[in-house]
């Protein structure tokens, strides 16, 4: 099924989104072209660079020099191309005007980009590998609190993560499994907690996005968004019993029919 829009790795140039498709909530993980993104890609070996999350539909909350709201359009035009994100469950109303609160208190702050733990970003991300387990007994056998999240410096990747902790997405010991300023964009991408693929944005429709991306060819659970939400809508309308637990070889049926039905209406 390699290429096709069924389950498994996808042609990302047939998952380009406008900016109009965009909720509020979306993460958006950004390929740059700049000095800067060359020197990230090289520390990470991911051509993703940059984190953000959409205030609203049309605004984009993300941390450079310092936290600032820009409208969309005016954001993706600093990009290559953009992947966007979105989770399922995610978002209520009380959870987006929780996240709007939480960003609206840090724009026009001293709140700022921490180039720091930027630089030292992967050595932090090798140790906490090393020593996550330890944390978490810590966290949860001794009561040792997780890492705070409402901070005056971030990474970027760190200040979506931080809005994702905020609104209450992340339970119990997820910062501290996660510990998220050793995470950077393209482990993100990789991760179902922070959503599942859209598609992917570009300012430029000259722009074409290479057969390799590594959210397309490796996608989390095998799914866009909109497939998660098809398999979804067919669980709800064929329940299993109550005492009923599907198998991985039905998980694999229902996610194949899919599959067949999307390669037979393209």
């Amino acid at each position: 099924m390699s290429g096709s829009p069924g389950i498994g790795p996808k042609k990302p140039n047939k998952l380009i989104i406008e900016p109009a498709d965009l909720e509020a909530g979306d993460i958006l993980l950004c390929v740059g072209s700049d000095r800067l993104a060359s020197i990230v890609t090289a520390k990470t070996k991911s051509k993703y660079t940059h984190a953000a999350i959409c205030y609203s539909p049309t605004e984009v909350a993300h941390i450079g020099d310092k936290v600032e709201k820009v409208p969309t359009s005016d954001f993706i035009k600093d990009f290559k191309y953009v992947a966007v994100f979105r989770g399922p469950d995610f978002w209520t109303e009380q959870s987006l005007s929780t996240l709007q609160v939480f960003i609206d208190g840090k724009v026009g702050t001293e709140t700022s980009y921490d180039e720091e733990a930027a630089r030292s970003l992967m050595k932090r991300q090798k140790a906490h590998q090393i020593e996550s387990l330890g944390k978490l007994r810590e966290h949860f056998e001794d009561g040792v609190p997780e890492p705070e999240h409402d901070k005056v410096k971030y990474v970027c990747s760190e200040f979506v993560t931080a809005c994702l902790a905020e609104v209450g997405i992340w339970g119990a010991g997820m910062k501290t499994g996660y510990q998220p300023d050793a995470l950077h964009p393209g482990n993100q991408g990789h991760d179902a907690s922070f959503g599942f693929l859209v598609g992917f944005l570009q300012a430029d429709p000259a722009v074409i996005i290479p057969e390799d991306d590594e959210f397309a060819r490796s996608m989390t659970n095998g799914m866009t968004y909109g497939e998660w939400v098809e398999v979804s809508m067919d669980l709800a309308d064929n329940p299993p019993q109550t005492d009923q637990v599907l198998s991985e070889q039905e998980i694999q049926s229902l996610l194949q029919n899919l599959s067949d039905n999307t390669d037979a209406n393209p």
